[in-house]
């Protein structure tokens, strides 16, 4: 009697070969499964981080800190853009910032003016606005009405101004309300590139300010204005997802037309090639994709198919470098806060993930993983299947299905949450064969190794 062996999952899915040439560790076709830990596991849920919704879809969420400088005592407020509004969470409720705004696309950052801590916001519509905790008012100076902000060398840096599209300004040294010109004082960056595109976005990345154009990426390099050098850094990367610039682990990451990108300081390449080559990204709407890094692990939401909102989300672990896709859960942008990872939708709500949940907030979640086709590297030879076994914990039940060329024999196993092993007699025969484990009706499961014993019997 031989065995069969899936010592882990930690593969995690790959679209990029055939299916004889995968790692017995990686899928084709899997989703809401967690690989991290090397067992196969449901992935959790996610619960309403506050009970009560905005008044409004949630389009941006901000965070801001304000430091007492008499007790050293930090204040966190959690913010929520909506298309017309800016709110604040009190804690019991969402209260107004401001109103008769006309855009909820908004960036932000957190900095001081005059030993004064604020939060620093921009949507390229009603003009750069600034809160202290207490007044909500506009950026002072003539700052440009931007819509990505970002600080570097102490400097405020700001683009996606819609009258000047190829422009990207800076503030004065340590005062972004100074945008008056003059030697190393304020100024401006100009970037024509005559392909269409325009500047989307700023970032400081590896201590450098990086300029994200639609269809170009630059840098600057240098501390103050006289000693500023921009380089392109080489990519054909296609039209970039503003919202989806984050950077962490020594990289940059963004979504392009044709997939996840890295930024190493040098040059743009491919983070997945064709890991996710199945996975359709709706062009059209690309540009509502949102990234974050939360714990190595980066997440980026995204209009999967023919859907015009974000709808599936790319999960890809940093330090292991697999893959996983999430799908059934809505995003129009995440946020870290007191370190959970949060999210939210045009619901209003703010929802977390949640470790304890085992629903997408009351709606059940499909998860699976589906082997690859398996011959052993022996397809001459006729493999006779005698028992599947496996260790399972969980609530529900868990189906198991196992496909010896085109006949399938399936098992229903009902969970405990201590664990028990399982086994399922087969008694199945054919060249190669494959096995699929699913959640039924949004149960949790959490497998680990399954073993198949079989006998060979060459032709």
């Amino acid at each position: 009697m031989s065995t069969f062996i899936i010592k882990n999952f930690a593969g995690g899915l790959n679209q990029s070969a055939d299916d004889s040439v995968l790692a017995v560790n990686q899928s084709r076709n899997a989703q809401n499964v967690d690989v991290s830990t090397g067992t196969l596991k449901s992935i959790n849920g996610y619960s309403k981080y506050i009970a009560t919704a905005a008044p409004a879809g949630i389009t941006r969420l901000m965070k801001f800190y304000k430091n007492n400088t008499t007790t050293g005592a930090v204040t966190s407020y959690l913010l929520a853009a909506t298309a017309t509004a800016i709110y604040y969470w009190t804690g019991s409720a969402w209260s107004a910032l401001a109103t008769g705004l006309t855009s909820g696309d908004w960036d932000y950052l957190n900095y001081q003016i005059s030993e004064t801590d604020v939060i620093i916001m921009g949507n390229g519509a009603d003009g750069m606005k600034k809160w202290d905790g207490t007044t909500f008012a506009n950026l002072g100076g003539t700052p440009p009405v931007a819509k990505s902000i970002a600080i570097h060398a102490e400097r405020l840096w700001a683009t996606g101004v819609k009258a000047f599209p190829n422009s990207v300004y800076y503030s004065d040294d340590l005062n972004p309300e100074n945008w008056t010109g003059g030697e190393d004082a304020a100024g401006e960056v100009y970037l024509p590139t005559w392909d269409g595109g325009v500047c989307i976005g700023v970032s400081n990345i590896f201590s450098d300010l990086v300029i994200f154009k639609t269809n170009n990426i630059f840098r600057v390099v240098g501390t103050y204005p006289s000693v500023y050098e921009v380089k392109q850094v080489y990519s054909s990367v296609g039209s970039i997802a503003e919202k989806t610039i984050v950077s962490g682990n020594d990289r940059a990451f963004f979504l392009s037309k044709d997939g996840l990108y890295y930024y190493d300081g040098v040059s743009a390449y491919p983070l997945l090639g064709d890991m996710a080559k199945d996975v359709v990204i709706n062009p059209s709407y690309a540009k509502n994709a949102v990234s974050i890094i939360h714990k190595n692990v980066l997440y980026c939401a995204f209009p999967e198919g023919n859907s015009t909102a974000n709808n599936a989300v790319f999960v890809y672990d940093l330090l292991n470098k697999n893959l996983m896709i999430w799908r059934g859960l809505a995003v129009t942008d995440f946020m870290e806060y007191n370190d959970e990872l949060l999210f939210t939708n045009s619901t209003g709500y703010v929802y977390h993930i949640d470790d304890t949940a085992i629903s997408f907030d009351g709606t059940n979640i499909n998860a699976y993983w589906e082997t690859p086709w398996q011959d052993l590297d022996a397809f001459r030879v006729t493999k006779t299947a005698d028992t599947l076994y496996f260790y399972a914990k969980g609530n529900g039940i868990m189906r198991v299905d196992v496909t010896f060329d085109g006949k399938t024999k399936t098992k229903n196993v009902t969970l405990s949450p201590s664990g028990k092993l399982h086994s399922l007699s087969l008694n199945l025969e054919g060249r190669r064969f494959k096995m699929k484990f699913s959640n039924v009706s949004g149960s949790r499961f959490e497998l680990t190794q399954p073993e198949l014993t079989y006998e060979a019997d060459e032709d």
